[in-house]
C-alpha cells in the first residue's frame, strides 16, 4: 500500500472515531436525559397514587383496586400497574395474576432493600420501562407500586439526535477526504523514487544507487541509504564466510548443542540436539526456553548458567537417557548475550556402570523363589513325609523340577534378548492340578510358622493357555511373601475362580498379614522399591521379585490387581486365558507385543 494511501486511510480514520466518538457520546447523553425523565415522570405519578393505594392495603378491603388501576392506568397513560404486597406478590394487578410474586424482578428487589427501583427490559415484544416505589407506613414498607411505560418517546427522541449526527458526519467527513487527498499526494511524490530504489535492494540487487537531487529532508535521506548500501555490502560478505564457518563446525558436533540469547530465547540447535529431544526446529527456535517443549529440568540448568560446571539429568522420552549439561556464558563488550549449553549423551556409560550392580540382584532374586520351593520341599521330606516313601517320591519329583528351572534360568540370562523380541510359548494345561502342586509344596513351610495355608479351586479341573513355568514362579513368589508377612496364627488361601465373561480364569493369593500402606499400593512392581515398616519384626520390602512377576503377567496379557490394608492383609490376583475343549496345545507370542 502507497505511502500516500496510508497517510490518507490515517487521517480519514481519525477523522471518523472522531466524529464516531462524537456521535456515540451525544446519542448516549440525550437518551439518557429522555431515559431519566420517563422515570421522574413515572415516579412523580407514583407519588400521587401512593395515598390511596396506602389506604387500600390498610384497610384491608381490596375491592375496587382493580377498577381504579385499569382507571389510573389509562389516565397518565401507562402501559400497566400494578400493586404488591411488602414481600413482593401481587395484590392486584393490570397485566399480572395475583399472588404471582414478582420479588425477583429488579425494580421490585430494589425497593424490598429501600430504594426506588429502576429497569428497562423487553415485555409483549417491546422495549418497556419498569419503576417500583415502596408504599411506606410507620417507616415500614407495607405495599409496593409497579408502573411500566413505553419507551417509545424515547426511542423517538434519540433517533432524531442520531440522524442529525449521521448528517453533520457525512458533510465533515466529504469535506476532509477531499483535503487530505490532495495534501498527502502532493507530499509524497518525492518518496516515490526512493521507495522503488529501497524495493530492489530488498530483493538482493544492491548495486541499486538511490537518486535524489534535492536537498531537502528526502535528499539526504537518499544519500544516507546509499552510504548504508555499500556498507551492508561489505558486512554481508564478511558475516557470509563467518557464518559458513561456524555452521559447519555446529552441525557436525556429535554432543547436542542449543543456544540461547540473553532473555531466554531459543536461537539455534544442532540436529543432535534435535535428536536426542526428539523435537524439529519449528517446535523450539524462536521460543523462550522455559515454555517450549523441551523438559522444565533441562530449562533450569540452562537458565541458572554456571560456566563449567557438570549438571546430570535424565530424560524419558523420547528415548530414556542419561544427559550431562555443561553451559558456557557468550559475552560481548563484557555483557552477556547469550548462553551455549552442551548436551553429552552419557547413557551407555551409566549402563556400563550399573550393569553389574543390576545383574547381581536380579540373578539372586530370581535364585532365591525356586530356592524357597526347595527348602520347602527338603522340609518336608524331614519331618512329615520322612517314613513315607510315596510322599517323599513325589517331593522328590518336585525338587528335580526347581532344580530344572534353576537350569532354565541360567539359559534365559543367556537367551533373554531373544525371548524379548519373540514373546514367551503358551501351553494349555490344568491350572487346579498347578495350584494344587504349589500348594502342597508351601504346606509344611506354612506349618512351621504356624500359619493356616489353604486352597480354594473347582471341583473340575481348569484350563488356561499360558507359559506354566512362569506362571508357577508367579504363585510361588507369591505365596512365600504371603507366609513370610504374615503373623503366626494367621491365614493365607491360593486359589482360582471363573470371570463373568468365561474368558479367562482369575488366580489369586491373599493373606492376612501386616499389609501394605496405601500410598505404596500404586507402586507395587517398580523395581528395587523397599516399603518402610516400623515394625521392624517383618522385612517388608519388595524388591525385583514382583516387578518380574509383574513383567511375566504383562507378556500373559493381564493386569497385577493389588487389594490390601494395612494391618489386615493383601490379596495379588491376576488372570489367565481360558483354553477351549478344542486346544490341545497353543503357542502364541507375547500377548502385549
Amino acid at each position: 500500500m502507497n505511502l500516500w494511501v496510508r497517510l490518507f486511510l490515517t487521517f480519514l480514520i481519525c477523522l471518523s472515531l472522531t466524529l464516531s466518538m462524537l456521535g456515540v457520546f451525544f446519542a448516549l447523553t440525550f437518551r439518557d436525559y429522555y431515559e431519566t425523565e420517563l422515570f421522574n415522570r413515572m415516579l412523580f405519578q407514583a407519588d400521587v397514587l401512593e395515598p390511596r393505594l396506602k389506604s387500600f392495603i390498610l384497610s384491608g378491603d381490596p375491592f375496587g383496586v382493580n377498577d381504579f388501576l385499569k382507571e389510573e392506568s389509562n389516565k397518565f397513560p401507562l402501559l400497566g400497574l400494578s400493586l404488591l404486597d411488602s414481600n413482593g406478590k401481587i395484590i392486584s394487578s393490570t397485566w399480572g395474576q395475583k399472588g404471582d410474586d414478582w420479588s425477583a424482578f429488579p425494580e421490585v428487589a430494589s425497593v424490598l432493600k429501600r430504594e426506588n427501583g429502576f429497569n428497562i427490559r423487553t415485555f409483549d415484544f417491546e422495549k418497556q420501562a419498569f419503576v417500583a416505589t415502596p408504599i411506606v407506613s410507620d417507616q415500614e414498607i407495607i405495599g409496593i407500586i409497579v408502573m411500566r411505560s413505553s419507551m417509545e418517546p424515547v426511542s423517538a427522541g434519540t433517533s432524531q439526535v442520531i440522524r442529525f449526527i449521521i448528517g453533520t458526519f457525512l458533510i465533515a467527513l466529504l469535506a476532509g477526504v477531499l483535503m487530505v487527498y490532495s495534501s498527502v499526494r502532493i507530499q509524497t511524490q518525492p518518496l516515490q523514487s526512493l521507495i522503488e530504489s529501497a524495493r530492489n535492494i530488498s530483493l538482493g540487487n544492491l548495486d541499486e544507487t538511490f537518486e535524489s537531487r534535492s536537498s531537502d529532508e528526502v535528499g539526504q535521506l537518499g544519500r544516507v541509504l546509499q552510504i548504508m548500501v555499500t556498507r551492508l555490502k561489505s558486512a554481508l560478505r564478511e558475516a557470509g564466510e563467518e557464518r559458513s564457518r561456524f555452521q559447519a563446525i555446529f552441525s557436525n558436533m556429535v554432543d547436542g548443542l542449543l543456544l540461547i540469547d540473553s532473555n531466554g530465547k531459543i536461537l539455534l540447535a544442532n540436529n543432535s540436539f534435535l535428536t536426542i529431544f526428539g523435537v524439529s526446529f519449528k517446535d523450539i527456535i524462536g521460543l523462550q526456553i522455559d515454555n517450549s517443549v523441551l523438559p522444565l529440568q533441562l530449562s533450569a540448568i540452562i537458565l541458572r548458567g554456571e560456566d563449567g560446571v557438570d549438571s546430570e539429568m535424565m530424560l524419558e522420552k523420547p528415548t530414556k537417557r542419561a544427559l550431562r549439561i555443561r553451559t558456557a556464558t557468550i559475552e560481548q563488550d563484557g555483557y552477556a548475550i547469550g548462553t551455549l549449553s552442551i548436551c553429552e549423551d552419557t547413557t551407555r556409560m551409566k549402563l556400563l556402570e550399573s550393569s553389574e550392580q543390576e545383574f547381581v540382584q536380579y540373578i539372586s532374586h530370581e535364585l532365591k523363589t525356586p530356592l524357597a520351593s526347595l527348602s520347602a520341599s527338603i522340609e518336608t521330606i524331614t519331618t512329615k513325609a520322612k517314613h513315607d516313601p510315596e510322599a517323599q517320591a513325589k517331593f522328590l519329583s518336585n525338587m528335580g523340577e526347581d532344580v530344572h528351572r534353576l537350569t532354565d534360568l541360567v539359559n534365559s540370562i543367556l537367551t533373554y534378548q531373544r525371548i524379548r523380541d519373540t514373546g514367551e510359548q503358551m501351553f494349555k494345561f490344568g491350572a487346579v492340578e498347578m495350584v494344587l502342586d504349589v500348594h502342597s509344596r508351601f504346606l509344611a513351610y506354612a506349618n512351621k510358622r504356624k500359619i493356616h495355608f489353604d486352597f480354594e479351586v473347582p471341583d473340575d479341573e481348569v484350563y488356561v493357555i499360558a507359559n506354566k513355568d512362569r506362571i508357577i514362579q508367579v504363585l510361588i513368589n507369591f505365596i512365600d511373601n504371603a507366609i513370610r508377612f504374615t503373623p503366626e496364627g494367621g491365614k493365607v488361601i491360593v486359589g482360582i475362580e471363573d470371570t463373568p465373561d468365561s474368558r479367562r480364569v482369575k488366580f489369586y493369593v491373599s493373606d492376612t498379614g501386616i499389609g501394605i500402606p496405601k500410598e505404596y499400593i500404586g507402586r507395587i512392581g517398580e523395581r528395587f522399591i523397599k516399603i518402610p515398616r516400623k515394625d521392624h519384626r517383618f522385612d517388608t520390602q519388595v524388591g525385583l521379585g514382583v516387578s518380574i512377576c509383574k513383567e511375566i503377567l504383562r507378556r500373559h496379557g493381564s493386569p497385577l490387581e493389588v487389594v490390601s490394608e494395612e494391618g489386615k492383609g493383601t490379596t495379588f490376583s491376576f488372570y489367565l486365558k481360558r483354553a477351549t475343549q478344542s486346544n490341545s496345545r497353543e503357542k502364541s507370542a507375547d500377548l502385549t507385543e
